[in-house]
């Protein structure tokens, strides 16, 4: 049962990452789509990036909501644990997509977490499989 330490894990580490994305003092996520969109020019980025850039506050105030309750929902273990962990893997593919040019380290930092969530959700489907038989 060590998948759920890992769960309560990375649960907690996007309710940090949802939290964060309203302070400023935590993580200045305005700067952090300026530089991004800086980087993507001249790509086929570009116009996604511009869109993105022009709605900012929409754009961080999604990623800080949905961070804050897939983060919750793996924290608690709640019965939505499967879709908030499918979620998770898509926003973090969308940031590795978004961000590669920009910080390219975000391979290995969002590579982690998607590793994580993914032996997260195997062993709960395996668990839950073993409980049918």
């Amino acid at each position: 049962m060590k998948y759920k330490l890992i769960q309560k894990l990375l649960g907690a580490a996007f309710i940090i990452a949802g939290i964060g994305k309203f302070f400023k003092f935590i993580e200045n996520p305005y700067q952090v789509l300026t530089i991004d969109h800086a980087a993507n020019i001249d790509s086929f980025l570009e116009p996604y990036s511009a869109w993105i850039i022009s709605n900012g506050n929409f754009i961080i105030v999604l990623v800080g909501i949905t961070m804050l309750t897939t983060g919750l929902i793996q924290f608690f273990n709640y019965k939505a644990v499967t879709a908030a962990s499918i979620i998770q893997i898509l926003m973090l593919s969308g940031f590795m997509l978004y961000l590669h040019r920009a910080i390219p380290a975000i391979f290995l930092i969002d590579g982690v977490f998607i590793t994580g969530i993914v032996f997260v959700l195997r062993q709960k489907l395996a668990l839950k499989k073993e409980l049918r038989i």
